[in-house]
């Protein structure tokens, strides 16, 4: 699982960097895509974790994993 969330941190940064290049998403990644960009409302002042949703397995900025930090692992 760790894994997982390694590589959906990795994808979201390379999305988050270059979103005019974004192309069509599985669902999965669309939810996973929604959840990133509630993180990018301070773009250069969130920083993200290790930490992921444990139902989408997006990662999340030290900010909002605070405010929700009960669904996250």
């Amino acid at each position: 699982m760790l894994l997982s969330c390694l590589r959906f941190h990795d994808v979201a940064l390379r999305k988050a960097k270059q979103p005019e290049e974004r192309k069509t998403l599985d669902p999965i990644e669309e939810i996973f895509d929604l959840v990133v960009e509630n993180c990018h409302i301070d773009y250069k002042l969130h920083r993200y974790s290790r930490k992921c949703c444990r139902k989408c397995l997006a990662p999340i900025c030290q900010e909002h994993m605070k405010r929700l930090c009960e669904n996250f692992i």
